[in-house]
């Protein structure tokens, strides 16, 4: 998350979320916050600083928002409540995140994506992604992993490299045992459309999503009936 969007109110909603259950804890001092977190085992760690900007409604990346939720929520909610807390705290920060760099007038990643690759001759991301290899994570029965999103529909990830799907592992949420599938973008896109739900796929998602290439739901139907989507020169 970069900036504040203009009226604060995505901003607002994630950190009374957090501040809530800061509060259920007892409202432990920062440094002892970020002393559990050292301990705690996580593969992502902040300072005493970071857990204060955050309870006072500072911007703040993912990986420092979800350490701080998970020990929070283990501090004070039943195990089995605790991943979907978390859940519901990804999707306030993802919607605090696209207000933010909606206000800021960012350029949607697609479009960056596709300029470098044209640029470099490497043509059409998508139409490269739909002849590359995918690595898709499953759940233990081999169904796709999807994450609904407050106010933005149903995305799943794919990743074009083995690397890309371990790295994803130890930030998803719920926890995933790295699970996955192998196929060409193009049958991806294909059982992506026959799913009873509409999804967007999110290509080589980094840690907050950023530098994603996203392919919504009506574009995916779009190449699945041999469209092209590209915008007209």
């Amino acid at each position: 998350m970069r900036v504040f969007d203009e009226s604060g109110d995505a901003l607002r909603a994630l950190t009374e979320a957090i501040t809530r259950l800061h509060v259920r804890a007892g409202c432990p001092a920062p440094a002892t916050v970020a002393e559990f977190i050292g301990v705690g085992g996580y593969d992502h760690v902040i300072s005493a600083d970071t857990v204060h900007r955050i309870l006072n409604g500072k911007p703040a990346r993912w990986g420092s928002v979800r350490v701080l939720a998970l020990t929070l929520a283990q501090l004070t909610l039943p195990t089995g409540e605790i991943p979907d807390e978390v859940v519901r705290i990804r999707a306030l920060w993802d919607t605090a995140d696209r207000a933010a760099r909606s206000a800021r007038g960012y350029s949607d990643p697609a479009l960056l994506r596709e300029a470098k690759l044209g640029l470099s001759g490497r043509g059409d991301p998508v139409s490269l992604f739909q002849r590359a290899l995918a690595y898709v994570p499953v759940s233990a029965d081999r169904s796709f992993l999807i994450s609904p999103t407050a106010r933005a529909g149903v995305w799943m990830c794919a990743f074009t490299t083995q690397a890309g799907v371990r790295e994803h592992r130890p930030r998803a949420v719920p926890a995933w045992d790295g699970a996955h599938l192998k196929m060409r973008g193009d049958e991806l896109i294909r059982r992506v459309c026959a799913l009873p739900i509409s999804v967007g796929l999110l290509v080589d998602p980094d840690e907050a999503a950023r530098e994603a290439m996203p392919l919504p739901h009506h574009v995916i139907v779009a190449l699945n009936a041999g469209r092209d989507t590209r915008s007209p020169a």
